[in-house]
């Protein structure tokens, strides 16, 4: 269907040589304007930026949910993912963001340190040590 709207002005063609001038110009000029805003809108939409797949995840911002060894649990655009630290311990309710995908794991980098006290941050959970083998 939007093949047949975007060849509208060629489809139309004809209609400048079977009506009358007077009806046949203003028509087919309304489909081209008609024609040219499709072609406009569908160029704007191929600039927005992606939102959805794993180009989407890359950048995102999500919280650690919980620690499970030496992997953790985000929320990350509402969704809970599998994630690896990058050299970072972190904690429940350390803020992260994805610096990339492998399968359905996601890596990811500290961004920020927790906003609860220091109290709470020792009765959260246990932290992920990357540089510890366990």
């Amino acid at each position: 269907m939007c093949h047949l709207i975007l060849a509208l002005p060629i489809i139309a063609l004809p209609m400048l040589w079977l009506l009358p001038a007077q009806i046949g110009i203003p028509a087919y000029a309304a489909l081209v304007v008609l024609a040219v805003a499709a072609y406009w809108l569908a160029a704007r939409a191929m600039r927005l930026p992606i939102t959805t797949g794993v180009e989407a995840l890359r950048g995102a911002i999500g919280t650690v949910r919980r620690i499970e060894g030496r992997s953790a649990r985000v929320w990350v655009m509402s969704e809970l993912w599998s994630a690896q630290a990058l050299g970072e311990v972190l904690h429940v309710g350390d803020k992260v963001r994805v610096v990339d995908v492998d399968g359905l794991v996601l890596r990811v980098r500290k961004i920020a340190a927790p906003a609860a006290s220091p109290g709470a941050a020792q009765t959260a959970g246990r932290a992920i040590d990357p540089g510890r083998s366990s």
